[in-house]
């Protein structure tokens, strides 16, 4: 007798043409978690909690733009030979590492701009990454 798996369908369920799948599903909770504990250590720390909603906003939209980019350099040979499909995004492909390291930078590119310290932002915000 042999061990029976049930694979759960990728695609949660679709809007039209676009396919909206769990992992996707998964990320935009994960954000909203995420923001939500951030902003009570961010009062809890004497901060503005709008200064939250700037740092997510371009950390979620960098982070995203840099998923991409990331899982294009490491499948180059197949989009070198496919240039159009660098910007299909809904034909999958994103690599969580490059959203991670895009959401970083633009973070801290955040904090700069806004003069806030961006170790004790990290340190507000490092739990709600995880």
């Amino acid at each position: 007798m042999g061990i029976v798996f049930n694979y759960i369908d990728p695609v949660a369920f679709n809007l039209g043409p676009l396919s909206v799948r769990w992992y996707g599903i998964i990320i935009a909770v994960g954000i909203l978690l995420g923001y939500f504990v951030a902003q009570r250590a961010l009062v809890k720390a004497g901060l503005h909690k709008d200064t939250l909603v700037d740092i997510i906003f371009y950390s979620a939209l960098f982070g995203f733009i840099a998923a991409r980019i990331y899982f294009v350099i490491f499948q180059w040979p197949y989009y070198a030979e496919n240039p159009s499909e660098i910007i299909k995004i809904w034909h999958g492909g994103i690599a969580i590492h490059g959203g991670l390291i895009g959401g970083f930078i633009a973070g801290v590119i955040v904090c700069k701009v806004k003069n806030l310290n961006p170790f004790q932002i990290g340190d507000i915000v490092a739990p709600s990454i995880i």
